[in-house]
């Protein structure tokens, strides 16, 4: 899989593409552009591993049920910020995901027609990993 053709079908999708050589830089960009507003979380190991939560929890109010309970789920959904991870992502620009009910609530997001949703997908190429929101 080429990055490039990657992005390239994503943006034809509609997406809107950011690629970043680290998870570090991926979550800097995120702590800057997301402010002063809900934040929902899915269920994410890469989230976690990247301290997400705990920075956009500095200057937004952030609903994940991992750290807030189950009851958190309903607010997470309804937040206008929604940030998960994908389990794979095709050169085509299909994202693809088969656990958990996170992708019914970003399907649910997509058909009402809202865009401010995150899903990182971690690529790997010839010569390193990148991360793509």
């Amino acid at each position: 899989m080429t990055l490039e053709s990657a992005k390239k079908n994503l943006e034809a999708r509609g997406f809107r593409v950011q690629v970043f050589s680290s998870g570090k830089e991926a979550a800097a960009y995120l702590d800057a552009a997301v402010d002063g507003t809900a934040v929902g979380f899915g269920g994410s190991i890469t989230l976690q591993e990247l301290g997400l939560r705990e920075m956009l929890a500095a200057h937004n109010e952030v609903f994940w049920h991992w750290t807030d309970g189950p009851e958190a789920q309903t607010s997470a959904a309804r937040a206008p910020v929604y940030i998960t991870s994908a389990n794979a992502l095709a050169e085509t620009g299909e994202i693809v995901n088969i656990d958990g009910n996170g992708i019914y609530k970003i399907l649910y997001r997509i058909n009402q027609g809202e865009r401010r949703h995150g899903i990182f997908a971690d690529l790997c190429d010839k010569e390193a990993v990148h991360n793509v929101i």
